[in-house]
């Protein structure tokens, strides 16, 4: 779940030399006139998508008004895709993602971005038909190497209905990105610190950053070593998410609603979708969901009163019955259930109506409750909304106490 941050957008489009217009099916590779100029080191490798100046950046974060987002803005940056294998479902499929590399920058640590909900698969941060901003431009301007997962569904994988919310396909996609990205920094001789990684993302990207976290947590075996943690806005309770959703008639993303439990059905239940859905969207949703169309579209397309989209019988069973199968399903992707090692801030709006601020707070109680030192995570609750741009200045601002 994100918000299109259009004033961002915009930013992109000043940044990304020789872009691309608007809604272009043009290939990403061609935004690159200026890379000479900014004596990219990088820009002959095969890998090299575009790059951008930072000067540039500053002048226009000052024009707009965005003087918070200002200082982070430090180095040009070397923008590049790799692909990669992960697991899914059991068979080894083809992934990808993209890295953005500080130029100048000595020895920059990790951080790993992971993106936003994504309806339109020509965004995937690996493609970026549209010059969409995705975060990484900024994170690695900021100085840090920024590894960003397109997840599966999208970019090399995006044959794939992307599986929303589900904790096993997000946590192979976005390791084995970690994996490959070091090796492919390595391979190229291009050098970090390897002391620690950030991990960070916003909506579904902080769901899928603190499901990475706990993966690596658990899994001492997976040799990565953590630095610091801030997932944004994330439903790190699905089953609460959905529970306190549902409560309510109104939701203003029904599109969220419709990928998940379409995702949902696609990886576990495998029923009909009129299942789920009233009638016309039960025949509709497949379509919607296909990566065709922008998230604004898909939106307009479904009813904003869930009494009109969901099918009433699914949503009793959910409510009235305690061991009701896509009940089930949902707590097996909880990410409550853990002791957190790595410093972590939950980094979220108290007026957030796409995930409810209580949804992080829930959360958040629960980790304590299993054992997790409220000195290693805390939450960082800003005033507003489901608001990204706050959240990448919180952000930075956290990961820089860490900075060597």
């Amino acid at each position: 779940m994100t918000l299109k941050f259009w004033s961002l957008l915009l930013f992109l489009l000043i940044l990304c030399v020789a872009c691309n217009d608007e809604g272009s099916d043009a290939p990403a590779t061609i935004r690159n006139i200026d890379a000479i100029n900014l004596k990219d080191p990088w820009r002959n490798l095969e890998s090299h998508s575009y790059s951008f100046n930072s000067a540039t950046a500053r002048t226009y974060l000052k024009s707009k008004g965005l003087i918070d987002l200002q200082p982070h803005v430090l180095y040009d940056v070397s923008v590049h895709h790799i692909t990669y294998q992960t697991n899914y479902k059991g068979s080894l499929i083809t992934a990808s993602g993209a890295i953005a590399i500080p130029i100048g920058k000595t020895s920059p640590s990790i951080l790993v971005y992971h993106h936003g909900t994504m309806f339109y698969k020509n965004d995937a941060p690996s493609v970026q038909t549209r010059n969409t901003y995705w975060g990484m431009e900024l994170t690695a301007s900021a100085g840090y190497i920024t590894f960003l997962p397109d997840y599966i569904g999208y970019g090399a994988s995006a044959d794939i209905l992307h599986p929303y919310h589900l904790y096993r396909p997000t946590v192979d996609a976005c390791i084995d990105m970690i994996l490959s990205g070091k090796h492919f920094l390595e391979e190229k001789n291009i050098a970090f610190n390897d002391t620690g990684i950030f991990l960070a993302g916003f909506s579904e990207g902080g769901y899928a950053a603190f499901a990475t976290q706990k993966e690596i947590e658990t899994h001492a075996s997976l040799n990565i070593k953590l630095k610091a943690s801030a997932p944004g806005a994330g439903a790190y309770d699905v089953g609460y998410q959905f529970s306190i959703t549902t409560d309510h008639d109104f939701y203003p993303g029904p599109g969220y609603m419709g990928l998940a439990l379409s995702a949902y059905n696609e990886y576990y239940m495998h029923k009909p979708l009129s299942y789920y859905f009233n009638p016309p969207y039960a025949e509709q949703m497949m379509d919607l969901v296909s990566g065709k169309y922008m998230e604004e579209y898909v939106n307009t397309r479904l009813p904003n009163r869930l009494s009109l989209l969901i099918e009433p019988n699914f949503l009793k069973g959910y409510k009235t019955d305690p061991n009701n199968v896509f009940s089930l399903y949902l707590e097996e992707n909880n990410l409550n259930n853990f002791i957190v090692k790595t410093p972590t801030r939950f980094i979220h709006g108290i007026d957030d109506t796409t995930v409810p601020f209580p949804v992080a707070k829930k959360a958040y109680e629960d980790l304590i409750r299993c054992g997790t030192n409220p000195e290693i995570l805390k939450i960082d609750a800003f005033e507003g909304g489901h608001d990204e741009i706050i959240y990448l200045d919180l952000m930075l601002d956290w990961f820089n106490l860490f900075s060597e």
